[in-house]
């Protein structure tokens, strides 16, 4: 609520918007270029050359380094609050019990190599935020 639920929805919502467009123009390129790609750096090499997907290497680890803090720093206040709400004093105000539980969460996905696998939990992790958004409005 501090931070503007209604401005974070709308950009969440715009840059949803924004990340389908360009998946659509993505899978329209490859579709017109007939070849067979696994990534997009190996798009991006195709298409921009060497320094593109190195670009986009960058970009999606710079992506993914902000995915991981993003579900740390809210699972760790979820959990803090939710100690908190179960007047559970010792976990409640220490901050680093909090953070053993997203450990436990986040650490198991980190061995996950195959998308189809990790959809569920990142499933899972969205529609927990979603339910925890509605609440708070």
């Amino acid at each position: 609520s501090k931070a503007g639920l209604i401005q974070a929805n709308l950009l969440m919502l715009v840059g949803a918007s924004f990340t389908y467009w360009s998946i659509n123009l993505l899978i329209t390129i490859v579709e017109k270029i007939n070849l067979r790609i696994n990534s997009f750096d190996q798009l991006s090499f195709l298409l921009l050359g060497s320094l593109g997907g190195w670009v986009t290497r960058f970009c999606v680890i710079i992506l993914q380094i902000g995915t991981v803090v993003t579900y740390i720093y809210y699972f760790s206040i979820f959990f803090t609050n939710l100690f908190c709400y179960f007047r559970w004093e010792f976990a409640c105000e220490e901050k680093w019990v909090s953070m053993c539980f997203v450990l436990i969460l986040v650490l198991p996905l980190q061995f996950i190599r195959t998308l189809t696998k990790y959809c569920y939990f990142s499933l899972m992790a969205n529609f927990f935020i979603v339910i925890s958004l509605a609440i708070l409005v």
